[in-house]
């Protein structure tokens, strides 16, 4: 699985035995705070900083180490560009990444978290035998237009960017994000996983059967309809702004029907 959990139980030590089976014993973090801070800025070595920045080492805190997420913060924030791909792919699972920004961009989550480019609400989970970080999904709210925040099934699929977003709720601090969803060796990632996510379980027929089988015992039938119909408009939406053709063209002369 790729992490994509809701805060049904405690992100502790027991929660990566239950989902890390292969890999128990590595840091889990929760990033949760009302200024919205804790978005991977590098703060510097001393763990206290991070510590009063909404970061919280929910297991293994006896040992308070901090210094696997210290360095992820400095990796994201602070690595040249000549070197930003190779050394963030040492320090992140870009693709399970790409895979939690998907899911929060197809149900359009309103949700302040990372996936709209604030820094609150998410977790992260850093294992022995794989040391990349994974990220792990929190609140599930406020999505396919229900809950406390609505609005239009067209926001941006880059709208945790604060590059393309410019002066809006949606970036506030997290810039080092701008080099992460729009570098030339990640975005081709993020647009896979929309897509594979937008032909499989996001669409319409088969979100429509998991709706209903989840959720048909307690929500009105129109409240599900109407998710239907927004999941429905925002694939046919997140599809339109994915390029899904690749052209070629030349200057080039032919001579014997072979370019020259």
């Amino acid at each position: 699985g790729y992490g994509m959990y809701t805060h049904a139980e405690s992100t502790d030590g027991t929660y990566a035995q239950n989902h890390f089976p292969n890999d128990p014993d590595g840091n889990v973090y929760r990033s949760s705070d009302g200024n919205h801070v804790s978005d991977l800025r590098y703060l510097g070595t001393n763990l206290y900083s991070y510590a009063n920045s909404g970061y919280f080492k929910n297991n293994n805190s006896g040992e308070n180490d901090w210094s696997d997420l210290i360095n992820l913060a400095r990796v994201i924030s602070t690595t040249p560009d000549v070197d930003y791909a190779a050394t963030v792919r040492q320090h992140v699972n870009v693709d399970q990444w790409m895979h939690y920004f998907a899911v929060f961009s197809l149900l359009l989550s309103r949700e302040t978290s990372l996936a709209t480019g604030v820094g609150d609400d998410y977790g992260l989970y850093r294992g022995e035998v794989d040391p990349r970080f994974t990220i792990l999904a929190h609140d599930y709210d406020t999505i396919l237009n229900q809950g406390d925040t609505t609005g239009g099934s067209t926001d941006s699929i880059f709208r945790m960017v604060p590059a393309v977003m410019g002066a809006t709720n949606y970036n506030l601090g997290a810039t080092n994000l701008n080099r992460f969803m729009l570098h030339p060796e990640f975005v081709p990632i993020y647009y896979a996983h929309l897509k594979e996510l937008s032909d499989t379980v996001f669409a319409p027929a088969q979100l429509s059967l998991t709706l209903d089988r989840a959720l048909q015992s307690f929500v009105p039938q129109n409240v599900i309809e109407l998710m239907k119909a927004f999941g429905s408009n925002r694939v046919n939406y997140v599809l339109s702004q994915i390029p899904l053709t690749l052209t070629a063209g030349t200057s080039l002369t032919q001579n014997g029907g072979y370019y020259k």
